[in-house]
């Protein structure tokens, strides 16, 4: 043959009729050139020409149907009387055939009896058929038939009495068939056919072998009925011979045997026999019984298919489908599966219908699906009731309707279609077109899974796991999970390493985990590729590796896994496993914010808050929180509260800052805790109540919030809400100094400068005061200059003492900005400088410090260095002073009063007044002022010695060393029994001055 082929492709004239033949066989089924009937038709009838019966049985087909040819019934009938006379039973059938009809020659019944005789006499079935059915119509083939079916069928069972075999064959045939006058009798039927058969009629033997292989008449008997198919088989008889290949193919009377089956099936097949074909292609695609070969199945596949068999034209569409043996072609694929569809062929119509789902070869149709659907369905198609429900559960094709999803699938489940008792067991488990029922859900999931359904296994695991349906057992899911694992379903693999990674249901195991988990990844799954990620991240069961974390995350993110695209941000945020990206950071978690992902969201609000990846957008922000608030984020419930608060992105509101701080604390959230305390400590959009603000510090405060521990110190120190107790002040601001909180430190460092809670240590105060400098803490940095200038717990140093002052200062600490004033102005630590002191003092002074007011006053009215004197200046800064509460500014009015300073006129009285008040508020030489003019009689007092000695001793224990020489001469003044009236006065006005000072103690900076 391809030698024939090759000789032909090179344009050799090629004589041989067999080689003509087989040339024309393999243009028509194209096999190893293109398929072109016309060539096919041309090589036909040269060999047919030469004699060649089989070719004169092709080219009469092709001219009847006009295949390759001109459709032209005559000269059909023409080559099918050539191959007919030579015997060929086909050709004798056809001709038969076209005298019944009178199709290309005059229509003859006795003619087409004749010629169905010549084939029925060879054993051809279909003549014998043939000639059965013109019995029973009663055609005269002779003048020896009657007029009706009943006398024809006396007629028969006279002949068959006096032996004749055909006769016999008939009278078996209309007993099988209740025809003829008889009722249908199998047994009778049986009895006929068994006379037929023993007379060796090879359609008889084949019927008989029949009645034993399906127990009909008879008692079913694999080996009679093998024994009598092998009778007709050896004659030749190719439905017997089809009958014998199945036997050998199922082992049912004989030993199973491929090698035989297919050596029957081939005969039969040699000899046209469609079902023989088809099931001679099975052989040659499953490879049984000779080498597998699609092409060469496609080949048999054809031959059925083309005498209409639907099984072959189905399973020649499959081949198509697939690509096997042919080249791909699903619209030959549609053509194929649609002729078998079109008889009734179920496994068509469900292919059909799959076909037009996919717009595979059609264009893509659901309503046309569900009509293919339907018809296989309604026949009882399991696949396709499955896919049926399928339609109606999504809407496809049909109104979406859940009943009938219920419906279709449970007539599938019950035949044990494993896709439907899953989808069955999804429809209970979402109650969807059936009351939620878990049980039942299991019960279905329960039934696939034990016919090793991974699917079913996996969602039988998944039941376990979270005890719906079941009690909850991690041991059963686990089993479940890998059932469906080891078969390769990357869901379970996911969730067995998911049991692994938890300890769940078996001992805990990162490396398994791993171990699935790259499984699943592999496959693709999103949820296993992201956790795998995370296996990486943390380094559990792998070497932490944040760049191979990166990895997996992005393959997952890419998928849109909403976990991954948040982590993947995250890294980028941080720099972790790449180079900082804030800008890529931004992309991801809006991917995962967008789809709802809280975490996300929150992160995304915090970009836009910090400005980070682009432009600062409050209102971005706000927007991105609310939405993680409103689920119940309670980092994103707290930042909202703070938008509120502060006013940022949203119009500021007091009560929706606590409505949602309080959200927030109610979840444990330290800082909304820390943050509703303060509300509560200031009375910001709820009434202050310290007692609630203690109560929420306190929370905060055991969780490790520094600045709730910070504040409850405070709140102690002061008394606030709780009872005044300096010891516990100090154990909570230990606390948030122990953990860097520079407020803290300071307080600290306070309480130790001190002596308050703890015992005075200045080492121990230098020590978190400079823990707090250290941070930029303005008050820490002013305290520790402090420290240096009064040389307490360091050595006094004056230039240390305006480094620190200085670096306060810059920050705008207004105490540190008035000592560094007076360092300039006195010299020290620094070169003298009036214009630097004016400087620092008029900043301090415009933040409203008292004391660089009251500096100020005083550089205005010396007159000094830089600064004009200017007593009206100097008045309008000491009354400024005096307005804030500070004393020295009291005494220096006064001098101002005594002298008609500063656009006053002389006040003796106004300037008495100054320097009481100076006195009682605790100023040393307002006191010692005031026992001189006592002593000497000045101003508006007259002149008392008792007064002179009380204010200059009280000037003295003030600090005021210059008066100590006054106060001894004033107590030499007087005598010894006044000196306890003075005691007993210095007493009284002392507690009165106390009281006054008590007012204006330097407390801690409260965060």
């Amino acid at each position: 043959m391809e030698v024939s082929l090759a000789w032909y492709r090179q344009g050799i004239r090629i004589e041989d009729a067999e080689t003509q033949y087989r040339l024309g066989i393999m243009h028509e089924k194209g096999l190893g050139v293109p398929c072109n009937h016309e060539e096919a038709a041309r090589w036909f009838e040269q060999a047919a020409e030469q004699g060649d019966v089989r070719a004169q049985l092709h080219l009469g087909v092709m001219f009847s149907e006009g295949r390759g040819v001109a459709r032209n019934e005559e000269l059909a009938a023409k080559w099918f009387r050539r191959a007919a006379d030579r015997g060929n039973t086909y050709a004798q059938l056809n001709l038969g055939l076209l005298y019944n009809a009178g199709r290309g020659v005059p229509k003859d019944e006795k003619e087409a009896i004749r010629w169905y005789q010549k084939a029925a006499e060879q054993g051809n079935n279909s003549a014998q058929y043939m000639l059965e059915l013109l019995c029973l119509r009663d055609v005269r083939s002779s003048g020896s038939w009657r007029d009706n079916s009943e006398s024809a069928g006396q007629h028969c069972r006279q002949n068959a009495e006096r032996g004749s075999s055909s006769a016999q064959l008939s009278m078996g045939i209309n007993y099988a068939r209740g025809r003829g006058g008889v009722t249908q009798d199998y047994s009778e039927a049986a009895r006929w056919y068994r006379r037929a058969a023993e007379q060796g009629n090879a359609y008889a033997q084949n019927s008989l072998g029949f009645m034993y292989d399906s127990g009909r008449g008879v008692e079913r008997d694999d080996l009679e009925a093998v024994k009598w198919y092998r009778q007709a088989a050896g004659q030749g008889d190719a439905s017997a011979q089809f009958n014998l290949g199945f036997m050998y193919d199922r082992g049912r009377g004989v030993e199973q045997d491929d090698l035989e089956a297919v050596n029957w099936y081939s005969q039969a097949a040699g000899q046209g026999d469609a079902h023989a074909q088809f099931y001679l292609g099975i052989m040659y695609g499953k490879g049984r019984g000779v080498v597998q070969d699609d092409a060469e199945a496609v080949r048999w596949f054809r031959q059925a298919a083309d005498q209409g068999n639907a099984d072959a034209q189905t399973s020649l569409g499959f081949m198509y489908d697939k690509g096997r043996g042919v080249a791909q072609d699903d619209a030959e694929a549609v053509r194929w599966y649609r002729k078998a569809a079109d008889q009734g062929n179920i496994s068509a119509q469900f292919n059909l219908g799959f076909m037009y789902v996919k717009g595979k070869g059609v264009v893509r149709d659901d309503v046309e699906a569900v009509h293919w659907y339907r018809k296989a369905a309604d026949q009882g198609h399991a696949d396709a009731q499955n896919s049926l429900g399928f339609m109606y559960d999504k809407g496809q094709g049909v109104a979406q309707d859940y009943v009938e999803a219920v419906r279709w699938y449970r007539l599938a489940a019950d035949q044990g279609n494993t896709s439907a008792q899953i989808n069955l067991g999804f429809m209970y488990d979402k109650g969807l077109g059936v009351r939620r029922d878990y049980v039942e859900a299991v019960r279905w999931f329960r039934l696939a899974a034990e016919q090793g359904n991974h699917y079913a296994q996996n969602s039988l695991g998944f039941m376990y796991d979270k005890g719906l349906g079941v009690p909850r057992d991690d041991v059963e899911a686990v089993r479940w999970y890998r059932l469906a694992a080891e078969q390769g379903n990357a869901s379970a693999q996911f969730n067995l390493g998911f049991m692994y990674d938890k300890g769940e249901g078996i001992e805990q195991d990162y490396v398994e985990a791993v171990r699935w988990f790259f499984m699943a990844a592999q496959q693709g799954d999103a949820h296993a590729q992201f956790h795998l990620g995370v296996m990486y991240a943390k380094g559990r069961g792998v070497m932490r590796d944040e760049t191979e974390a990166m990895r997996w995350y992005r393959m997952a993110a890419e998928q849109g896994n909403s976990s991954a695209q948040f982590s993947l941000g995250f890294m980028y945020a941080k720099g972790r496993g790449a180079v900082r990206d804030d800008v890529e950071a931004m992309y991801w978690y809006r991917a995962a914010a967008e789809q709802g992902h809280m975490e996300a969201q929150n992160s995304l609000g915090f970009m836009y808050a910090k400005g980070r990846g682009g432009l600062r957008n409050d209102h971005e922000a706000a927007r991105w929180y609310a939405m993680a608030a409103e689920q119940g984020h309670n980092e994103a419930q707290n930042s909202l509260g703070f938008m509120y608060d502060k006013g940022r992105g949203v119009e500021q509101n007091n009560g929706m800052a606590i409505r949602w701080y309080r959200k927030a604390a109610e979840q444990g959230n330290a800082s909304a805790q820390f943050n509703l305390g303060v509300m509560y400590g200031k009375g910001r959009g709820v009434e202050r109540n310290d007692a609630e603000a203690v109560r929420w510090y306190r929370l905060a405060a055991e969780q490790g919030n520094t600045y709730a521990q910070n504040s409850l110190g405070f709140m102690y120190y002061k008394g606030r809400g709780v009872e005044q107790n300096d010891v516990e002040a100090v154990i909570w601001y230990r606390h948030a100094a122990e953990q860097g909180n520079a407020y803290a430190q300071n307080s600290l460092g306070f309480m130790y400068d001190r002596g308050r809670g703890v015992i005075q240590d200045y080492n121990e105060a230098v020590k978190w005061y400079r823990l707090a400098a250290e941070q930029r803490n303005a008050r820490a940095q002013f305290q520790l200059g402090i420290m240096y200038e009064k040389g307490r717990g360091v050595i006094q140093d004056d230039a240390a003492a305006v480094r620190w002052y200085r670096l306060a200062a810059e920050q705008g600490n207004s105490y540190a900005q008035n000592s560094l004033g007076f360092m300039y102005e006195k010299g020290r630590g620094v070169q003298q400088d009036d214009q630097e002191a004016l400087h620092w003092y008029r900043l301090a002074a415009n933040q409203g410090n008292v004391h660089a007011m009251d500096s100020l006053g005083s550089l205005y009215a010396a007159g000094r260095g830089y600064v004009a004197q200017n007593d009206i200046e100097a008045m309008k800064w000491y009354r400024m002073a005096v307005e804030q509460g500070s004393v020295r500014a009291q005494y220096h009015i006064g001098v101002l009063y005594a002298a008609g300073r500063g656009g006053v006129p002389i006040d003796d009285d106004e300037s008495m007044r100054r320097f009481c008040q100076a006195a009682m508020q605790g100023d040393s030489l307002a006191q010692a002022v005031l026992g001189m003019m006592y002593r000497e009689g000045l101003g508006a007092v007259t002149r008392d010695e008792l007064y002179a000695c009380i204010w200059l001793d009280i000037a003295v224990n003030g600090g005021h060393e210059e008066a100590r020489a006054w106060r001894d001469e004033a107590y030499a003044a007087i005598q010894e029994q006044q000196r306890g009236i003075v005691q007993r006065m210095i007493q009284e006005i002392v507690l009165e001055i106390n009281a006054h000072s008590a007012r204006n103690v330097f407390l801690p900076m409260e965060d």
